[in-house]
């Protein structure tokens, strides 16, 4: 399924705590044409512009290292961080990050009326869905 995605600039993706066997699971979604970012970065251009996209290893497991993934960006060029639990845009807000994008809480996958999400996720509970802006 996921060997159909398809972008003219390209797919990327980070791992996450269901992933236990991370080497193999990167090994399997690169050969699916999936850029998988593990604490490291890479660019996108179009008209001369860069995008950076930084991705970091899975946070529940304690690999993420954002320092390590942002090396080398060019401060003043925009960047997209992928980490795979939402909450760690708490630690990316303190760091040059644009727009962090994440899973792991699906958005809350069940919501009750009158009781909302009877359950979250660590790592997936500060935001569990939509969007939210930091202002540094």
């Amino acid at each position: 399924m996921l060997s159909d995605l398809r972008a003219p600039l390209g797919v990327f993706g980070v791992l996450g705590n269901h992933d236990y066997d991370p080497g193999m699971m990167a090994r399997y979604l690169d050969r699916q044409g999936i850029s998988v970012l593990r604490n490291c970065h890479l660019y996108i251009e179009r008209a001369g512009a860069r995008l950076w996209i930084a991705g970091v290893d899975d946070v529940l497991r304690g690999e993420a290292n954002l320092d390590e993934a942002l090396r080398g960006i060019p401060a003043e060029d925009c960047t997209v961080s992928l980490a795979h639990e939402p909450d760690y845009a708490d630690v990316a807000a303190a760091y040059r990050v644009d727009l962090q994008l994440s899973g792991h809480s699906h958005g809350g996958q069940v919501n009750l009326p009158l009781l909302g999400t009877p359950y979250l996720p660590e790592l997936g509970r500060a935001y569990p869905r939509g969007s939210r802006q930091s202002v540094p």
